[in-house]
């Protein structure tokens, strides 16, 4: 399961493969904390600019208040988002080294991988992007848990290949 807390929305490397980078809007796996707080400033931007556009004077004071606004939502695009100018860097090489991880126990399309067990979690795209088709024959992969980088490895116990949590 992807994490649940109640961290800022696609603040995660897991959060950006799971949901992508355009689920700002519904942040289907996390909640917004500061929902209240983002509504009630977002109201009175709206009445102040109202006002400013009634008494048609104070147009710089229109323009700062939604320049004002702003902030907040320049801040988590540019600044915290996993997928943030500054954080590219770091989320491109998880997702290349887990990918590398997962291609490494059965390069398509020289070695096949049946899947076998998948929780549908953070591995679960990389793992179609790394096996575009599922054959019913190959080596036998199970793609579980919730953090992206992680290492694939027999299991000895079920003959599978287990890339993620361990059972």
């Amino acid at each position: 399961m992807a994490d649940e807390s109640p961290h800022f929305t696609l603040s995660t490397h897991e959060s950006i493969v799971i949901d992508g980078a355009n689920s700002v809007g519904g942040a289907p796996r996390q909640h917004f904390p500061d929902a209240a707080l983002s509504l009630a400033l977002g109201a009175v931007v709206f009445l102040a600019s109202l006002i400013v556009l009634r008494t048609k004077r104070f147009k710089p004071a229109l323009l700062a208040a939604l320049l004002v606004a702003s902030v907040p939502g320049g801040i988590a695009v540019f600044a915290l988002r996993a997928d943030a100018p500054v954080q590219r860097r770091a989320l491109a090489d998880a997702v290349t080294s887990s990918l590398a991880d997962v291609q490494r126990v059965a390069p398509w399309p020289q070695q096949q991988a049946q899947v076998v067990l998948d929780d549908g979690d953070v591995l679960f795209p990389l793992g179609r992007y790394a096996w575009p088709n599922r054959p019913d024959a190959g080596v036998e992969v199970e793609l579980r848990g919730s953090v992206l980088r992680s290492n694939c490895a027999r299991d000895e116990a079920s003959g599978h290949v287990v890339c993620g949590a361990r059972p």
